[in-house]
């Protein structure tokens, strides 16, 4: 029985390890989308973006500026479904 060591390519390729990148890599891309969207004013306070259920969801780590994005949400975003969340990190 060998106990050799396994490649990093063949454990992130396959599996747990490549549903949580393949997680990461879509919530960074969605992340980027927001960000293209958004004035760069909100850009420092943007935490995380993500879609579930057909909704975009959309942490920010200031209750002020999620309270502003509130107001603004459909001149950024239209008729897309989108939740304002302040993320655990909020000053």
């Amino acid at each position: 029985m060998s106990t050799s060591p396994k490649k990093i390519s063949s454990l992130l390729g396959t599996g747990s390890l490549k549903t949580i990148l393949d997680v990461a890599k879509q919530t960074q891309e969605t992340l980027l989308t927001v960000q293209e969207k958004l004035p760069t004013e909100y850009h420092a306070h943007l935490d995380s973006a993500w879609y579930q259920d057909d909704q975009l969801y959309i942490a920010l780590n200031s209750p002020e500026w999620a309270s502003k994005l509130r107001y603004e949400i459909d001149r950024f975003f239209g008729n897309e479904r989108v939740e304002i969340k302040i993320s655990s990190k909020a000053n």
